[in-house]
């Protein structure tokens, strides 16, 4: 979840902690003059300071996170993985014991280094020199009477070290817990409320939950040297060989034999390898060429879809281009299907797994992987709440399984199998927006005719998706996290639009067969609980938008009137139109306040500015 996001589900409490960091890395580093007062600060203001304090931000935590106890440490580990950047508490404190306790078996597997040989030709023996110097730099502040720790400097000179010495991220997370164990008596509060202080993570007290912005999470990343984040290394696994498989794994001393190639990732993915020295030696026999890796690093560019200009001339080029790729795809990704289509993209891939493997198999694979707790529903809102997209969810099913989804949808197995599946999502979104007149006047035969076999009570929820669905290809943040948050068993909004800062716009979609539609106190009664709900949630309903095949004279007096809300009505066809134009222009726009002018909007006036 982005900052921004992040900061309009909390209220000025829980942004304080944060706050306060960022408004000192100001202060201190002189960044800007504008805003005397940072917690008078908008959302969006505080997000744009936030920008341009980041590279501070990362030294600051680069430094504090170096004299922080190893608990600290695991939790930031935590936090930062896929798909733990927003959980209750509870469950980020279940996840805290379960890595302690692989922490302490793998201490017992590791126990032998302190009495192996200094031979730098055997991996043991190379662990044998970094957990000596480990011990050194953690222990020599008590010979000179002061607290153990590893201040900023030593830290450096250790990551120099285990790069050198070609020591895995994993076994060094380990030997650090060999020489300082975690206190297993203080609370996990105690310690997500450190690193609240340090402006990492956010916690929503109502609902003891805690939120790390995708901002904090890439730092977080950088600091312990991921160049990208492990969903992306799956990526570039999913489209390596068994053999090269193999080779990273040998290249760690990992047991390879017996292992199924999905073990084999997970096990990479776990180990915490720099994806460059994946890609430029580990997944190589030793007797590859330069050409030979340059060669097979271009074929990985096309396996990954990859579009660029240019594709280098040197290993490190290449490489450099795969990983800038992946970094930016999420920008691509995040909004590839309407929420109505990424559902019905997970729906079908429950009901394909139901049928070939067990019941909930997908769901439970989802949850496994991204590491969500077992209460949530996996769902297009909750998935983009994590920053998890179609291609994300699709790349955790091995490629074997991927074809025959593929097959059980009709698909062809040729080219990009996966962007052919999402595309087949796309598709069936695109034919109900191209229908959108006729399921906003109900009209079922004409629906059948074209292929669309709904069921009245359907007709109102497809013509909603499709509204949702139109409105986010115009540009507008169509906030499907916080209509989730919103909503009620009683009241639920069809729609909810954010703006800017804490301000949204509430829709309700009304579909009628034959004439205008009338029933304006039923419309007012609904938006007017809407706006109450969303108040309660710190939002400022800015406007209320209805759209509707068709309005009566009456309904129109009544909306421009009121004196309670402020209203906006517009037609199906009017806002089809927009859509076919914005769609077909080069370079089109729209705002946002075009639906904010109140009474009936003249859909044509709208058309000349797109």
């Amino acid at each position: 979840m982005k900052l921004e996001s992040v900061l309009s589900n909390l209220n000025q409490v829980e942004k304080n902690k944060f706050i306060n960091v960022v408004d000192n890395l100001i202060q201190e580093n002189n960044i800007s003059k504008k805003y005397d007062q940072i917690k008078q600060a908008t959302n969006n203001e505080i997000v744009a300071l936030f920008k341009q304090a980041k590279p501070y931000f990362e030294e600051y935590l680069l430094e504090k996170l170096s004299y922080i106890n190893p608990s600290i440490s695991i939790l930031t580990d935590i936090l930062s993985r896929d798909g733990n950047s927003v959980a209750r508490v509870s469950w980020i404190e279940s996840l805290y014991h379960k890595d302690i306790e692989r922490l302490e078996a793998k201490v017992k597997e590791l126990s032998t280094i302190r009495s192996t040989e200094t031979d730098l030709l055997t991996y043991e023996g190379r662990m044998n020199v970094y957990f000596s110097c480990l011990k050194e730099a953690y222990n020599n502040d008590i010979r000179n009477n002061q607290e153990p720790k590893i201040n900023d400097d030593e830290r450096s000179i250790l990551n120099v070290l285990s790069d050198k010495l070609d020591i895995n991220h994993d076994d060094k997370v380990v030997l650090e817990y060999m020489v300082r164990p975690c206190c297993k008596q203080s609370a996990i509060s105690d310690y997500l409320n450190e690193l609240r202080c340090l402006g990492i993570l956010f916690i929503k007290n109502k609902e003891q939950t805690v939120y790390v912005a995708d901002e904090v999470v890439e730092i977080l990343n950088s600091i312990k040297g991921k160049a990208i984040s492990d969903k992306y290394l799956i990526r570039v696994l999913r489209t390596l060989s068994d053999a090269e498989l193999s080779n990273i794994l040998k290249s760690q001393n990992q047991r390879i034999r017996g292992v199924e190639r999905v073990n084999k990732i997970n096990n990479i993915v776990h180990l915490g390898l720099d994806v460059k020295k994946i890609l430029s030696v580990y997944m190589f026999n030793d007797s590859a060429s330069q050409n030979e890796r340059k060669e097979r690093l271009k074929l990985l560019i096309d396996d990954l879809s990859i579009e660029t200009k240019t594709i280098g001339t040197t290993v490190e080029s290449r490489i450099d281009i795969i990983i800038d790729s992946l970094k930016d795809i999420s920008k691509i990704e995040s909004n590839v299907l309407s929420s109505a289509g990424y559902d019905e993209c997970l729906e079908k891939l429950n009901e394909y797994f139901n049928q070939e493997k067990s019941k909930d198999f997908f769901y439970d694979l989802v949850r496994e992987q991204f590491e969500i707790e077992s209460v949530e529903k996996i769902d297009s809102s909750k998935l983009r709440q994590l920053s998890i997209t179609p291609y994300d969810i699709l790349y955790i099913v091995d490629n074997d399984d991927i074809k025959a989804i593929a097959k059980f949808f009709g698909l062809s197995n040729r080219g990009n199998v996966r962007e052919s599946i999402i595309g087949s999502f796309n598709d069936a979104t695109d034919k109900l927006i191209e229908n959108y007149n006729l399921l906003a006047n109900r009209d079922v035969n004409s629906l059948n005719a074209k292929g669309l076999n709904l069921s009245e009570a359907e007709i109102g929820t497809k013509f909603e998706e499709a509204t949702r669905s139109i409105l986010e290809q115009l540009g507008l943040n169509v906030d499907e996290e916080l209509r989730a948050e919103v909503n009620t068993s009683k009241d639920k909004a069809d729609l909810i639009i954010s703006t800017s800062n804490d301000d949204v716009i509430i829709g309700e979609m009304k579909t009628h067969k034959g004439g205008g539609y009338g029933s304006y106190s039923s419309v007012a009664r609904q938006t007017k609980s809407y706006v109450r709900l969303c108040e309660q949630h710190g939002k400022n309903v800015t406007q209320v938008l209805v759209i509707a095949p068709d309005f009566t004279d009456d309904f129109i007096e009544h909306a421009e009137l009121d004196p309670d809300i402020n209203i906006s009505l517009l037609e199906a066809q009017g806002l089809y139109d927009i859509y076919e134009v914005y769609k077909n222009k080069k370079n089109p726009k729209f705002s946002v306040q075009w639906l904010q002018k109140g009474g009936l909007l003249k859909h044509s006036l709208i058309l000349k500015r797109i």
